[in-house]
């Protein structure tokens, strides 16, 4: 099976977020049965996988890509990589 490919975009800081450490948003697309996913996140690979998954796409390895082309990230599963993001949103609502 194809690799599923998405593309990211790292994102720049700018201004005082920059000078202050911000948090620097990543975008990532991908496209599966005709139809385009998107995100715009701190993990945007993960969230991206998560969407495909949430849509019925079929757990498979993704390849991740840079706007050179150059390959940034790959891995073997779209719905375990894409679990990563859930549990950082779960663990976050957690109390302390």
């Amino acid at each position: 099976m194809e690799p599923i490919r998405i593309e990211i975009v790292p994102g720049r800081v700018r201004g005082k977020g920059a000078r202050a450490g911000g948090l620097q948003l990543d975008s990532a697309t991908a496209s599966w049965g005709g139809r385009a996913f998107s995100a715009l996140a701190y993990r945007p690979i993960a969230d991206v996988c998560w969407q495909l998954v949430e849509a019925g796409c079929p757990d498979q390895p993704w390849q991740a890509y840079l706007p050179d082309g150059t390959r940034s990230l790959r891995g073997t599963s779209l719905a375990a990589y894409g679990a990563t993001s859930r549990m950082e949103v779960r663990d976050a609502g957690a109390a302390r």
